[in-house]
């Protein structure tokens, strides 16, 4: 055969069959029947869920792929994905659990064999999650007259980005509305009460 026709039977083993002839067996000595053994065909049609919002903090769901063509034995991405999350090089699945905030970004994920590759470009975004724990040190005892202590927050989860206090703080005394910080100098006494100071992002609230 030359090489094009054995292609062809190749393409469609099952309907050929050979037959080994010599001058003493002229009709055919052996008859057999071509098999395709393997055909590695590179992947296709990759696809996962896009675009994906995740939260700092929060698990994400697993953003498992789709595709046609040949098995992949490979998966990998580019660039380097947000801080927490992981892509499986085996199964393709995007797992993980955020660690810090990534604007929304594009990132090529490539499944591959010996054969070739397909690609898809999956844009993701990490959100701070919500402020968890949010604390300040209590209570607070001021001198009419004379700057208090400042009191800085503390809290774990995403960073808050603003603050706000009810009922407010006696005169003199105030709450930064972005830092969180409490200072300032008492100018009438005032007795004891609480003050319920929250901290907030775009993913939630934290009460103090």
């Amino acid at each position: 055969f030359t090489g094009s026709t054995f292609a062809r039977l190749l393409a469609n083993a099952t309907h050929f069959y050979g037959n080994v002839h010599t001058d003493a067996a002229a009709a055919g000595l052996a008859r057999g029947q071509f098999a395709l053994l393997t055909e590695q065909t590179a992947p296709s049609a990759l696809a996962y869920a896009t675009p994906v919002t995740y939260m700092t903090g929060s698990p994400i769901a697993l953003n498992v792929p789709t595709l046609s063509g040949g098995a992949p034995t490979a998966f990998s991405v580019l660039p380097s994905l947000p801080a927490g999350l992981v892509l499986d090089s085996v199964t393709g699945v995007l797992s993980g659990t955020p660690t810090s905030p990534s604007p929304s970004t594009g990132y090529t994920f490539r499944a591959s064999n010996s054969a070739g590759s397909s690609a898809q470009l999956v844009n993701v975004t990490v959100n701070a999650g919500p402020p968890t724990s949010l604390s300040y040190v209590t209570p607070m005892v001021g001198v009419v007259g004379s700057p208090v202590t400042s009191n800085f927050p503390s809290f774990t989860g995403g960073a808050p980005t603003s603050y706000s206090v009810l009922p407010a703080f006696p005169a003199g005394i105030s709450v930064d509305p972005a830092s969180g910080v409490i200072s300032g100098t008492p100018t009438s006494a005032a007795s004891a009460a609480n003050h319920t100071i929250t901290g907030s992002n775009a993913g939630g609230s934290s009460d103090s």
